[in-house]
């Protein structure tokens, strides 16, 4: 078995599927998991170098195609907020989900192989703060695998207190399901935990 990361790599690494294709696959297995009631999955830290799970979960409710956005471009629309700040208006988040009633927000960025974090940490904490502020239950997550190659990123994901989802636990909840057969890879071979 291993890890998400050598999945990302194919067909070959010098020619792999890009992380916009992955954003969209996470949402359609966000959504499918919502629709079945298979409704959590483990958060992680960066603790001493190496992932900790938390006591948290991360809840998968209330995902549908109508409130979850792949890489769309952030307004104030969706949140009811007229005086959005400009400073948000170029961001696209690769996963946002909303529910109105409950006035809650889910930001996901997600991460496969070849990107960094780094462009971005700081700008998406302030818009999760802003989301705070203005009265809505935001939470910012990072979606990767815990084989995770741009180790730098482990710094800035610890610096940055961040809450980190994993494509393995995803992979272990949908692999035995109808929907893996999207994802053309038997998954249980990419369902590595980490130590």
């Amino acid at each position: 078995m291993k890890n998400a990361t050598y999945l990302f790599q194919n067909p070959f690494r010098e020619y792999h599927h890009s992380e916009s294709r992955w954003s969209a696959m996470a949402q359609i297995a966000l959504v499918w998991l919502s629709d079945k009631k298979i409704s959590e999955i483990p958060i992680y830290i960066v603790d001493n170098d190496r992932l900790k799970v938390t006591h948290d979960k991360f809840i998968i409710k209330e995902f549908t195609c109508g409130n979850t956005i792949v890489e769309g471009k952030m307004t104030g629309t969706p949140f009811q907020i007229n005086d959005w700040p400009n400073e948000f208006l170029n961001l696209s988040p690769d996963i946002v989900h909303w529910e109105s009633s409950g006035k809650k927000a889910i930001l996901i960025e997600v991460k496969t192989i070849g990107a960094t974090v780094e462009r971005n940490t700081d700008v998406y904490s302030h818009l999760n703060s802003f989301l705070c502020s203005r009265g809505w239950k935001s939470a910012l997550y990072y979606l990767l695998s815990h084989g995770h190659e741009n180790n730098k990123d482990w710094v800035i994901l610890k610096n940055a207190n961040a809450r980190i989802i994993l494509w393995e636990d995803i992979f272990i909840a949908i692999k035995d399901q109808p929907i893996a057969q999207l994802f053309d890879a038997d998954l249980a071979n990419y369902c590595e935990r980490p130590e």
